[in-house]
This record gives C-alpha cells, structure tokens and sequence, in this order.
C-alpha cells in the first residue's frame, strides 16, 4: 500500500469475496461502500448506519434495520474504518482512487442515495420536527446531511422516484425543518427567525438547487403559486437561479410571462445584481438581453451590477458591462465608492 504499486488485482479480490458472503451481508457492504466513496462530506458512523437501514419510500425507520458498527465492519472485510472521531472511511486513498475508475461498481449511486435522503426527510418524525432545533437528536442522525445533499444527488441522478419523494418534501417545504438546515449549511449560529423559512418554498428550492424537472412540475401541480412569488427578503426563484448559477433554470424562468426579470428584493438587488456579484457571466448575458432588465440598476447601498462584479473580480462580467451605453462606470455607491 505503501507504492500503491498492484492494488487493483487486490481490490478485485476482496470484492469478489465481499460478493460471496450471504446475500444479507454482502448487499450491506457494497451499499456502504457506495456512500462511502459518493459522500460529499466524510461521514458519521451514525449517519452512515441512519442511511444504510433505509427502505426507500417508507414512513419511519425500522430501528432492528440499522447496522451496528461491528456488524457493517466485519462485512467490509477491511475496506472500511472508523477513525477516533467515529468518522467512517475507506482503508486506504487508494481505494477511492479505484471506485473512481471503476463506475460500474455504482452506476445509479446518485439516485439511490438521493432517494434515500427523501424518504428520511419524508418520514413522520422527520416532519414533526421544528424550527427550533439547534442540533440533531440523536435518533435522527442523517438528517443535517440528507438535507444538504440531496438536492445535489437529485440534480445528477434525476429519475421518477426521485422525482415523486421530492415533491412530496417540496409541497411543504416551507414548514419542514430541512429547509432551514440546506440553507444554513447545517445547525449555525444564526438560525434566523421562522418566519424566514416559512417563505422559502419548494419552488424557491429547487430554484436555489437547479432541478428543471421539479420546478415545472411544481409550477404545473400548484394553482395559483406564480413562479415570480418572493420570500420574506424579497428573493424570487429567479434571483435564487441566478444567483447559485443555474443557467438552465434561468433560461426556464425567463421564459415565462409571469416572471419579471428586473424584480428587487427588499435591498434593491435584481437577478443581474446577484448574477454579476456571484459571477456567472452566461446568466448575466441572458438578462442583459432581456429590454426589461435595466443593467445600470442600484441597491440600497447605491451599488450597481458593474459594482458588484469590479468587487468580486469577475472580469468578463465587467467586460460585459462596459460593453453597454447605459452603465455607468464611474457610479457613486451611497459612501463615494466607485467600481475602480
């Protein structure tokens, strides 16, 4: 292991013998070992054993259905550890190095775990919880990480089943605690008021998250919910696109009848603001070809789309911006700043 020299004959081999244990435990070490090497984060024992006892569309947890370490250990056959922090992990760099080169190993993985991540937050305990919480109970392990990470596991493996567990969990996203731990990144200190995300809806996340599929579908399922609805600061689904870089979703918004383009949020930033802060110059293009959208723009703090993208030193967008006859370059934001 030492020269990395030859690992994959070995490799091979103890996989092979990992398929020939009973039925139970192999199915049991090849799930671990696919979250294992597609989590975003490392991961907690506790919410990897949460993740594996999972039966995709259910109501509750199966308690007798969770893994105890040992048992998923011994299972591996050494491809797995836990370290002093009950961090779980593969043997060896190496082995990730593999699962990487080997896709066939995991061909749905996305999917899988997406719908794995949704049926949790789908549960009725999972639904009870509220607002308030300022850390994981500890019989609800996986939820921090099935929240922040399902969305991106749904984007890149977006079939039916995903589809449906997502709409059941948008539908009410607002009251459900998952939406204030995806946009707080987890429990943080500042947990906001409840107010804040009972305004943040299904069709503002899968906005934020840039899944086509289920933003039409919700627009097409709730009567009367416009795509153009702000949140309690004044954000709309196409500011949320442009501002996480969905260009897909953008394109998608902007083409309906009912979305302003140019609409300000409670600071007076506009999707062109946020897109040239944030530096995606292809969403910035498509605004900027849009009549409506008036690309010399000011916030509250008298800063214009051309301010914010000189802050951030994003140049092709300043480029862009200079390249228009009615953009300043020389604004005064409100204490005499300029883009230079």
């Amino acid at each position: 292991m030492t020269s990395g020299l030859g690992l994959d004959g070995a490799y091979d081999a103890t996989l092979d013998r990992i398929k020939g244990q009973g039925k139970g435990k192999s199915a049991l070490a090849m799930a671990a070992l696919m979250w294992i090497s597609r989590s975003e984060r490392p991961m907690h024992i506790g919410e990897l054993c949460d993740a594996l006892a999972v039966e995709i569309g259910s109501r509750g947890m199966e308690r007798e259905n969770i893994p105890s370490e040992k048992t998923l250990l011994a299972s591996c056959l050494g491809l797995v550890a836990v370290d002093e922090s009950s961090t779980v992990r593969l043997v060896h760099f190496t082995l990730q190095e593999y699962f990487n080169s080997h896709s066939e190993y995991f061909e749905n993985a996305q999917s899988t775990m997406a719908q794995v991540c949704l049926t949790y937050l789908n549960f009725d305990s999972v639904n009870e919880l509220s607002h308030s919480l300022d850390s994981t109970p500890v019989e609800i392990q996986l939820l921090q990480y099935a929240s922040s990470y399902w969305g991106l596991y749904a984007r890149n493996g977006l079939t039916d089943g995903v589809k449906s567990l997502a709409l059941r969990l948008l539908g009410k996203f607002g009251e459900h605690i998952s939406a204030k731990l995806l946009l707080m990144g987890g429990f943080g200190a500042w947990v906001g008021c409840r107010r804040y995300y009972k305004t943040f809806t299904g069709l503002h996340c899968a906005a934020y998250l840039g899944i086509d599929e289920i933003a039409v579908a919700l627009l097409a399922e709730e009567e009367g919910c416009g795509a153009d609805i702000a949140d309690i600061n004044g954000h709309t689904p196409l500011a949320w696109a442009a501002e996480s870089g969905h260009e897909g979703m953008v394109k998608l918004l902007l083409g309906r009848k009912d979305v302003n383009p140019d609409s300000r949020d409670r600071n007076g930033g506009t999707p062109l603001r946020w897109a040239a802060l944030s530096g995606h110059e292809g969403i910035v293009k498509l605004l900027l070809d849009r009549k409506e959208v008036n690309p010399n723009s000011r916030d509250r703090r008298g800063g214009t789309p051309l301010f914010g993208a000189a802050e951030h030193g994003h140049e092709g967008i300043v480029k862009l911006l200079l390249g228009r006859k009615e953009v300043n370059p020389d604004s005064r934001a409100r204490y005499g700043q300029t883009p230079l």
